[in-house]
């Protein structure tokens, strides 16, 4: 199959809207329904050996009745994509003192619900939902069965209330797998899925780019901690990393896998970015951090989805990663390597992305780099960063 590339009307309408164009407002989707403050917080899914350690943790307030809720896994591997693999009443339980309700193997300690004894949790691309609703029956009965409307949707949101969801991914994602009505994904490392996730200090933040240990590609992983609070993190999850495992690099320049770079520049490395702070609309305190660029310009922009699923497509010497409306954010100038927007004086993030509603953002720095390397273009990318902005 030949690799996709950005289409030349594409790539001048993408320079048109980096370089000037007006901004774009986008309102987040909202969901009508029973209104539940229960959130995922932490799922572990794989140790060394037989899994006798599996969990799934939400986050409450003390006390809070999880009456009409549910927990639906859905398969996103390959030929058993869209398969409804589990649904888990809730009802009858209540979010225990520690505020933390914790779903988990017969061996782990501690739990509120017991999942089984091993295995219980699907290593493979999977898409987890917490729900409202109140029709259990009607999602007991669909279990083994495919509930797909369309390759990425599902049927969910007609018998209940996404409350929240998230999918871990294996390498096979985007290729092979499917994540399923826009979920927010997590993994892979390139190589492996992630053995766990966590939010950074639970919710309302976002998902932590370091997994749960096991997972040899993060020797700095974190460690599980099932019914307790979560460690504090940067937001937003990295994607679309220059190292074959979306879309190859435009001319063989692949960075190292689990290098968690952009394509190689001439530097002989790809660029980084992250971001700091809190991704919160009624308290923004987030940066974006690029680094390992030549001391040049950096446009940093924002989008609203991954492009191509997260594979990217080519530009320049680098892969364009953000897709949905981009909004230009700030020119910066490296320094070293690096540059931070906003900087002093600058807007906000939230403020210059005229993001009004809470909901996920993509985020890249397009960077210049006159060296003669790779492809006529003096210019490459960041991988992207994918943020869950919050209220």
């Amino acid at each position: 199959m030949q690799t996709p590339k950005v289409h030349r009307s594409l790539r001048s309408t993408l320079r048109t809207i980096l370089c000037g164009a007006s901004l774009v407002v986008f309102g987040a989707p909202t969901w009508a329904g029973i209104v539940s403050s229960v959130r995922l917080s932490e799922i572990d899914v794989h140790k060394v050996g037989i899994d006798t350690q599996e969990f799934i943790e939400l986050q409450g307030t003390p006390g809070a009745s999880l009456n009409q809720h549910m927990l639906l896994f859905v398969d996103g591997d390959s030929v058993n994509a869209g398969v409804l693999d589990r649904a888990i009443d809730l009802s009858g339980f209540v979010i225990p003192p520690s505020g933390f309700f914790v779903l988990g193997d017969t061996a782990l300690v501690p739990k509120n619900y017991d999942l089984g004894a091993y295995d219980q949790l699907e290593n493979g691309t999977t898409t987890y939902f917490l729900v409202t609703t109140t029709q259990p029956a009607t999602f007991a009965a669909m279990v083994g069965t495919r509930i797909t409307v369309a390759p990425d949707v599902t049927v969910i949101g007609n018998f209940a209330t996404v409350v929240d969801s998230v999918a871990i991914a294996d390498a096979d994602y985007p290729t092979l797998d499917i994540v399923f009505d826009g979920a927010p994904v997590v993994g892979s490392d390139g190589v492996f899925m992630p053995a766990g996730i966590a939010r950074c200090a639970n919710a309302p933040n976002g998902w932590s780019a370091r997994f749960n240990d096991y997972d040899p590609n993060f020797p700095t992983a974190l460690a599980a901690t099932p019914g307790a609070a979560n460690p504090n993190c940067d937001p937003g999850v990295g994607f679309c990393f220059g190292d074959g495992s979306g879309t190859a690099c435009p001319c063989g320049n692949n960075s190292a896998v689990g290098a968690k770079e952009g394509c190689q520049s001439s530097l002989g490395f790809g660029a980084r970015l992250h971001a700091t702070g809190v991704a919160s609309l009624s308290n923004d305190t987030m940066q974006l951090v690029g680094t390992q660029m030549p001391d040049a310009p950096v446009l940093y922009f924002q989008g609203t989805n991954q492009l191509l699923n997260g594979a990217g497509a080519f530009f320049g010497d680098g892969l364009f990663c953000a897709g949905g409306s981009i909004i230009r954010l700030g020119l910066k100038f490296n320094l070293g390597g690096t540059s931070t927007f906003p900087g002093l004086g600058d807007p906000a993030i939230s403020v210059q992305g005229v993001i009004a509603a809470p909901g996920v953002r993509t985020y890249q720095g397009w960077y210049r780099n006159a060296a003669v390397f790779c492809t006529p273009s003096t210019f490459n990318l960041t991988h992207g960063l994918q943020v869950q902005w919050v209220p």
